[in-house]
């Protein structure tokens, strides 16, 4: 379940970032 843990994270920085 790494990869779900790295798209959260990628996820949440997109949010971020908006």
């Amino acid at each position: 379940v790494v990869i779900a843990h790295e798209i959260s994270h990628q996820w949440f920085g997109n949010l971020v970032t908006m």
